[in-house]
């Protein structure tokens, strides 16, 4: 087996804003779960954000949809054919993994989707009904006169060769999904099932008591369940290994084997809120989530298992050719690519962030104003810094490591062991540090702007005054093509009223100032700068780049979870936040290798840069002296070039460049 080597060289010569960014967050992802399904063998789960996850078993779950996030509240499988639907959406998938965006024409909010007699029936607000017998041209359907008083539609199932759509108003059912039958009158009903010839709707009444009714006879006629007094809101229902399961929105779970008689099996722990329920494999799955994803399983509905965990990532650093993030679990998770995740146990340690790289090092603070260094992100050790301060910020350069800290001090380390501590010409709070190849700057709670190439000597300048009414506050900062860019919030007061914005202070020569205010959110957390572009993060999944520093252009949105620490490498920008959030952008800058395996055919090759670039791998056999040979042509785009190279048996080494023409 040849023993080969990837060059990759000459400069980056122009650079691109970064608008598509990727999912590469832990399982289970996303906003709240709506909706569970089951088909082929497999889960799959749709939620606000647009999430749309799968799982082979109901336990091990990932995120595989990527398109506009837009909320999504049903799902369902029939024909071979998975469905999602929501706001103004339709969904299709033949696999639950690649999704086709069927909205065209699409004015109305979906709440369930159902398949039965080889047509699909979605149903939603306001009495909404649309029809398809593919799953691809969807027909708006008016319920009709027959159908009586018709509000919003939350549920659906097809039984006894008819749809019932559970209603806000009662039950309707139709045979063909074209036209409607009032069924039952009165309750508000969220959800419908059928299971052994036994049809389940579940709600309230307006008193807010439990509302079970279910029908032996095809619909004709609908029978109280007993379901006992408490407000619990029936959700969803479902049938699986131990008989019908139906999830409250308070928690408890309500279990009946006849739809006559219910009792309590079970009590979701808060926050969950649990929202959708669904039945396959001889288990059961619950998905939900408060402000965040959060999948159960069980086979009897009444002990429980949670998959997955709600993490918090605070900050993300790349160094030695590894990404490690930290945040508010005892974890850190490491990662050669940025899309594959592995998660470290640490123990009785807790990495809180903020974290660098430098020398060798991973240097992350943690509780008690100890640190903590790595050389590989995996193993901790922790180092006192002879303080009690708070620490806010942590950068490294000029071969030291420098922590912003409260009272307007500065801990440098040349080695992340030994901490000197260092005073600055504030007295506040230094919210965080930057290098910026040639001096640290460092911004404070108050908006002042600090520079210094030694920690010793400073100039200080103010961006803003603050006031008990107006305040601004600057966590984020960087500097590159000649601009200094500080990215934060600003908070105003009038008439009682609070308003946030995020803002943007931009300066070329630390002195003079611009604010640039961002009313479409409520701040930023962080920005970093690496080959000609500027990307900063904030509240609610907002990505806005930049080549210049001034001019912004939002990223497509791929979360609505908290932004709070970013880093480049390997070609790519890697951002982390609240909820298990990590996003990364397409390729960026100068060529790098992405991957290299080998085949059956040969050496595959796999080549990532910032997009509009013309390059040629090239290959040579020695480089005594080189002798390069050219391979491919190809023009770069944000996802990585692909090659196979089928290198001859007798090789002992080949090596492996790329030039930019």
């Amino acid at each position: 087996m040849p023993l080969l080597l990837m060059v990759i060289s000459l400069p980056f010569l122009h650079a691109a804003p970064m608008q598509d960014w990727t999912w590469r967050g832990l399982p289970p992802a996303g906003d709240p779960i709506n909706a569970v399904a089951f088909g082929q063998d497999k889960f799959i789960s749709v939620g606000n954000d647009g999430t749309i996850m799968m799982s082979p078993n109901g336990r091990n779950w990932e995120r595989v949809n990527y398109l506009p996030a837009r909320p999504l509240n049903g799902a369902g499988y029939g024909g071979g054919l998975f469905v999602a639907v929501g706001y103004q959406t339709i969904l299709t998938s033949t696999n639950g993994r690649d999704w086709i965006d069927r909205s065209a024409g699409i004015s109305s909010t979906l709440s369930a989707v159902t398949f039965g007699n080889g047509v699909f029936v979605a149903v939603g607000f306001f009495g909404a009904i649309y029809s398809s017998t593919n799953g691809i041209n969807w027909t708006y359907r008016l319920p009709g006169p027959a159908a009586g008083p018709v509000s919003n539609l939350p549920g659906i199932t097809f039984a006894d060769g008819q749809f019932f759509a559970a209603g806000i108003l009662g039950i309707i059912s139709s045979p063909n999904g074209v036209d409607w039958t009032n069924r039952y009158t009165g309750g508000k009903f969220y959800a419908i099932t059928h299971a052994n010839g036994v049809i389940v709707a579940v709600g309230d009444h307006q008193s807010r008591t439990n509302l079970v009714r279910y029908s032996l006879d095809g619909g004709d006629n609908w029978l109280p369940g007993s379901a006992g007094t408490n407000s619990l809101m029936l959700r969803s229902v479902t049938h699986g290994p131990t008989g019908f399961a139906a999830l409250s929105f308070a928690g408890p779970i309500l279990l009946s084997t006849d739809a006559q008689v219910w009792n309590e099996s079970a009590f979701f722990p808060q926050p969950i809120t649990p929202l959708a329920i669904a039945s396959g494999q001889n288990l059961y799955v619950a998905g939900g989530g408060s402000v965040s994803a959060a999948v159960w399983s069980s086979s009897n509905a009444v002990q429980w298992t949670q998959h997955g965990d709600r993490i918090g990532f605070s900050s993300v650093a790349f160094g030695n050719g590894t990404h490690v993030t930290v945040g508010n679990a005892s974890n850190s998770f490491t990662s050669a690519d940025g899309v594959t995740w592995e998660r470290h146990d640490l123990g009785p340690l807790r990495l809180s962030g903020p974290l660098a790289y430098g020398g060798g090092t991973f240097v992350a603070a943690g509780t008690s104003s100890n640190v903590f260094t790595s050389s590989d992100g995996v193993l901790w050790s922790p180092q006192s810094t002879g303080t009690n301060l708070g620490l806010n910020g942590i950068a490294h350069g000029s071969n030291t490591f420098v922590i912003a800290a409260n009272n307007g001090l500065v801990l440098s380390s040349s080695n992340a062991v030994q901490w000197q501590l260092r005073s600055t010409p504030s007295t506040n709070p230094v919210y965080n540090v930057a290098w910026t190849g040639r001096e640290f700057i460092f911004v404070t709670a108050q908006a002042e702007f600090l520079r210094s190439s030694n920690l010793v000597q400073w100039t200080t300048q103010q961006i803003a005054t603050n006031s008990s009414s107006n305040s601004y506050s600057f966590p984020g900062i960087a500097q590159g093509q000649g601009q200094y860019v500080l990215v934060g919030n600003h908070q105003s007061t009038a008439f009682d009223f609070i308003v946030n914005e995020g803002v943007i202070a931009t300066s070329s020569n630390a002195v003079n100032w611009s604010l640039q205010s961002f009313p479409q959110l409520s701040g930023f957390a962080r920005v970093t700068f690496a080959y000609g572009a500027f990307v900063a993060i904030g509240e609610r999944g907002a990505i806005y780049t930049s080549t210049n520093g001034i001019i912004w252009t939002a990223a497509s949105p791929v979360t609505t979870r908290n932004l709070s620490g970013i880093c480049f490498g390997k070609g790519r920008f890697v951002a982390v936040g609240d909820f298990n959030a990590i996003v990364q952008s397409g390729f960026h800058g100068p060529p790098v290798l992405a991957g290299a395996w080998r085949t059956p055919a040969g050496l595959a090759l796999e080549v990532g840069a910032g997009p509009g670039q013309n390059c040629q791998l090239q290959y040579a056999d020695t480089l005594l002296p080189p002798d390069w040979q050219n391979l491919q042509s190809f023009t770069t785009a944000e996802q990585p070039f692909r090659f196979t190279n089928a290198v001859p048996p007798k090789a002992v080494h080949r090596f492996y460049r790329v030039a930019t023409f």
